[in-house]
């Protein structure tokens, strides 16, 4: 009788060699494929017209070489399937650029290329009139060697407690006490959640590495806000300060639609 021992062996080495790479991989192997968008920010000593400036099918932000800017951040109303576009593309000129997301839930990858040198970093912001919560840190540096891709997909994301903050300045800007304010700002942040949580808008970090805690896409909280609180005119913009860095690119990989009803929590 044959034995099928080194048979199976040889099955299962050669299964081995052929699944270990594939698990090897690493997520800037992954995610740099197929984006369904791509930005190009230039970093320019001066700026000079392109021909490409004015058109809605430019991928590309000039910024100064060596200041701050800021890019404004929106997104296409939900459930409308329109598509990215960069709105301005000339930070160099007053600093201020502005671009809007298309329709849809989005994981963000961020790198620095072009010859090694130079940085940019600064705070993903949401704003409202006095009212300013940091989302989180953006650092991007070109060092030697192959392009580091960042997963930079949290930036998108508020926490309960940066919610609770949220509101908590808007009281504070109402001219309640900071005992009072704390107390309505708890109130309100309860119900967001409660809400966002009601219509499956809050985040699970078990199946999302870009989380440490649950959280919601900003863009959700900013229509909770504008269609169930009343508070429309929210902003998100990322605050940034160029080191030398000629080159810094994103790539917007879609995850599902965004398309939601309110669901209200059962009393």
């Amino acid at each position: 009788m044959m034995n099928k021992k080194p048979i199976l062996v040889a099955i299962t080495l050669m299964m081995s060699t052929l699944v270990l790479p594939v698990q090897a991989k690493s997520p800037n192997q992954i995610m740099l494929s197929s984006p369904d968008y791509v930005l190009n920010i230039l970093g320019k000593a001066r700026f000079t017209e392109n021909p490409m400036q004015d058109s809605p099918d430019r991928h590309t932000i000039f910024v100064p070489l060596y200041d701050a800017w800021r890019l404004f951040i929106t997104q296409a109303r939900r459930g409308s399937g329109e598509g990215f576009q960069v709105l301005d593309a000339n930070a160099f000129v007053d600093g201020e650029a502005a671009l809007q997301m298309g329709d849809g839930y989005y994981s963000v990858w961020i790198a620095a290329l072009g010859k090694p040198g130079g940085s940019t970093s600064g705070d993903a912001v949401v704003s409202a009139s006095d009212i300013m919560v940091n989302l989180g840190v953006l650092e991007v540096k070109r060092a030697k060697g192959t392009p580091n891709w960042q997963d930079e997909t949290g930036l998108f994301f508020m926490t309960y407690d940066q919610i609770y903050s949220f509101f908590y300045q808007y009281y504070i800007s109402q001219g309640y006490s900071e005992l009072d304010a704390g107390l309505m700002a708890t109130a309100a942040a309860d119900n967001a959640w409660a809400v966002l949580s009601s219509s499956g808008l809050v985040w699970d970090p078990a199946d999302h590495s870009f989380l440490t805690e649950p959280a919601v896409w900003v863009f959700d909280f900013f229509d909770y806000l504008a269609e169930i609180f009343g508070m429309p005119g929210t902003e998100y913009y990322w605050d940034m300060k160029n080191n030398g860095l000629r080159h810094m690119q994103l790539r917007f990989y879609k995850v599902k639609s965004r398309n939601f009803e309110w669901v209200l929590p059962v009393e």
